[in-house]
């Protein structure tokens, strides 16, 4: 169970009109596989928006980063970054420990800040920080 007092589910969510599978979750945990988040098209304001409604992510089987996952690479920087950015807990199964989660050279100088700050979001301080969600711009429209 991801928590002991909420109701858990498996079903899809849908972040930005688009349909993301979920080994599970409950009204503030989601789980997902790195694949659903990263290996598919997703952009920032997909990891923005389940910022603002999750405080913990699970992100489960996180492959060997190299040259060949540019794109999936790319994607889990932006994960980080949002994630990091509004205090979201973030928990990864992988290959690898986080020293040597990327063995690619193209974005060597990129993951080096996300190397950083995985291992900053594994501290007691980050960890008893509060959860920081972004409020929505309000439409510049006329009424």
């Amino acid at each position: 169970a991801l928590t002991q007092t909420q109701v858990q589910s498996q079903e899809p969510i849908i972040i930005n009109n688009r349909i993301v599978e979920t080994v599970a979750h409950t009204e503030d945990v989601l789980w997902c596989e790195f694949s659903e988040l990263c290996l598919k098209p997703r952009s920032p304001a997909d990891f923005i928006e389940i910022s603002n409604i999750y405080n913990t992510v699970l992100v489960s089987n996180v492959p060997h980063l190299t040259d060949f996952l540019n794109d999936g690479t790319r994607r889990f920087i932006y994960l980080v970054d949002e994630f990091y950015d509004r205090g979201v807990k973030l928990l990864l199964t992988s290959e690898d420990n986080i020293i040597d989660i990327y063995q690619g050279e193209k974005l060597a100088f990129e993951i080096e800040r996300t190397r950083s700050r995985l291992l900053e979001m594994q501290s007691d301080e980050y960890l008893c920080s509060e959860h920081r969600q972004i409020e929505k711009i309000a439409s510049s429209e006329p009424e």
